[in-house]
């Protein structure tokens, strides 16, 4: 089907077209990844908003377990208070195992393996 020598074959077209192909992937591929980042990124800042009204809320529940240990008779103001207590270091380990996942969520994302 070449008249002349003017007319590429399908495979020299495709070979000249290959640089430009890559090109618009790339860049669709870097805006997909921008596209996913962002959408991270909201996740985290309404996981963030949603933790911080949960500690507000389990907060205020302490504080209103210690008035009602307050008023109740000694034995059950002392379970009242272990419990208090159990909650409180429960609610630690649970903010400095939250706070470890922030830590690595700043550090970024990882290598992928293939590398």
């Amino acid at each position: 089907m070449q008249q002349l020598g003017l007319m590429k074959t399908r495979d020299e077209r495709w070979t000249n077209r290959r640089p430009e192909r890559a090109e618009i992937l790339e860049r669709r591929l870097g805006d997909a990844i921008y596209e996913a980042e962002l959408r991270l990124q909201q996740t985290a800042e309404k996981a963030l908003q949603r933790l911080d009204h949960t500690r507000e809320r389990v907060r205020k529940k302490l504080q209103n377990l210690e008035k009602h240990a307050v008023r109740a008779s000694a034995p059950v103001a002392l379970r009242i208070e272990q419990r208090v207590a159990e909650l409180r270091t429960d609610f630690a380990e649970r903010e400095k195992t939250l706070e470890a996942v922030f830590e690595i969520k700043k550090q970024g994302p990882r290598p992928s393996p293939r590398h």
